[in-house]
């Protein structure tokens, strides 16, 4: 007996049948693993009957049963399932199918494989009870881009490498204007960028210092004419999180001395109730120095005070104005000037010497003649007075006395000349 499968190709060692002729026989067919029997091939002799004179052959035919198998395609980086491909043959034949044409399209779509389980020689199949499965892992596919990238580099231009955190310093005065041009001082951040092929989704590296991540302490410039109110800026530390900073450094304008040379002013004098006083004497004060940025806007110049000249007059009166100046003159007087001593009369009397001769004068205050003896010097005797005021002449004289008081007026009126002249020569 031979055992062929649906090929006519055998699948068991063929068996015999002893006996003699006529004796009967009756088969059953042997099963087969994966194969089903499906009857007697071509030329056969029956499964049962009595053998014959002539030996023949029985030809038990078996068709095998179907297996199946599958190809899967795994997203290595989500560790998702992309597809499953499934495949069926007869127990014992090879599948035709390649992934080939899979690989291809995915890696168009920015895959690339990771490992690949599949035969080369095909997917044989062996038991219609268990399915097989063979994987092909693919990955995402990866582009790294540095700030050195060629520009043309895909996505470029939307990308965040670099970052720049910018400090500025300036310099003003007080009123808050520019007095020097501003400082720069910057500290650079660079990463780079990974790209998914797939997904195009972009993954950035941390962030890199190209420099120290520091702003340095900047000491104040010298700048002309001003001092700083500090010394220097504070160093602080720079993150990429950090944001651009502005410092100032303000400035007070150094003080310029300015000073006004005072002027005197003539003095006036004035004549009140024959007392003559010096009017006030207008003194210009020294302006303090005043500070005078340069940088700042123009401030008009300071008021420069001028000493007021007061005309010179023998007689003024309050309420007077100044030829110089036009200025009403309110003249302060002394407090004596409104309560003048009305002036002593006095008389200039002679001298006598002890033989009664006139040999000199003085001026002496005319006292009110008192009732009684008065001694006349000259003639060594005494004379009688009535009271009365000596302006009124009401007393009676001697004769020796009446040419003394002659020669004491006429002294008077001589020495009052005189001293008019000599007032006004003055």
């Amino acid at each position: 007996m031979d055992y062929l499968d649906q090929n006519g190709q055998p699948l068991l060692p063929a068996s015999t049948i002893d006996g003699q002729v006529n004796d009967s026989y009756a088969l059953e067919p042997t099963q087969i693993p994966f194969y089903t029997y499906t009857g007697l091939g071509t030329g056969s002799l029956p499964i049962s009957g009595k053998l014959g004179a002539k030996a023949g052959d029985i030809l038990l035919t078996y068709q095998a049963d179907t297996a199946k198998a599958e190809v899967e395609f795994v997203d290595g980086t989500t560790k998702r399932v992309l597809e499953t491909y499934p495949l069926s043959g007869l127990v014992g034949t090879a599948s035709t199918y390649t992934p080939d044409a899979t690989i291809n399209f995915y890696e168009e779509e920015g895959y690339q494989v990771a490992s690949d389980d599949f035969p080369d020689a095909g997917a044989y199949f062996l038991d219609p009870n268990y399915t097989p499965t063979y994987a092909i892992t693919l990955t995402h596919k990866t582009t790294t881009l540095t700030p050195d990238s060629p520009v043309a580099a895909p996505a470029l231009s939307d990308l965040d490498l670099t970052k720049t955190v910018t400090e500025t310093i300036d310099y003003v005065d007080d009123d808050g204007q520019e007095i020097a041009p501003a400082s720069l001082e910057t500290v650079t951040f660079t990463r780079n960028a990974t790209i998914d092929n797939v997904t195009d989704a972009v993954t950035y590296s941390a962030w890199k210092p190209e420099t120290a991540p520091t702003f340095t302490a900047a000491e104040a410039p010298t700048i002309d004419g001003y001092t700083p109110e500090t010394a220097a800026t504070s160093a602080s530390a720079v993150t990429p999180a950090t944001t651009d900073l502005t410092e100032r450094i303000v400035y007070d304008a150094d003080s310029t001395p300015v000073t006004t040379t005072p002027t005197t002013a003539p003095t006036d004098t004035a004549t009140v109730t024959g007392t003559t006083t010096k009017a006030p004497t207008a003194t210009a004060k020294t302006t303090p120095a005043a500070k005078l940025p340069t940088a700042k806007a123009a401030k008009p110049a300071p008021k420069t005070v001028k000493a007021i000249k007061l005309a010179t007059t023998k007689t003024a009166k309050t309420g007077t104005k100044s030829a110089a100046t036009g200025k009403t003159l309110h003249l302060i007087r002394p407090t004596t000037a409104k309560t003048l001593a009305k002036p002593m009369a006095t008389a200039t009397v002679p001298v006598y010497n002890a033989q009664g001769q006139i040999v000199g004068s003085t001026r002496s205050p005319l006292a009110k003649p008192t009732a009684g003896k008065h001694f006349a010097g000259k003639t060594g005797t005494y004379r009688h007075l009535a009271a009365g005021l000596p302006q009124t002449s009401e007393a009676s004289v001697a004769p020796t006395g009446f040419l003394g008081l002659l020669m004491l007026a006429l002294s008077g009126l001589f020495g009052f000349l005189g001293f008019g002249k000599k007032r006004h020569e003055h």
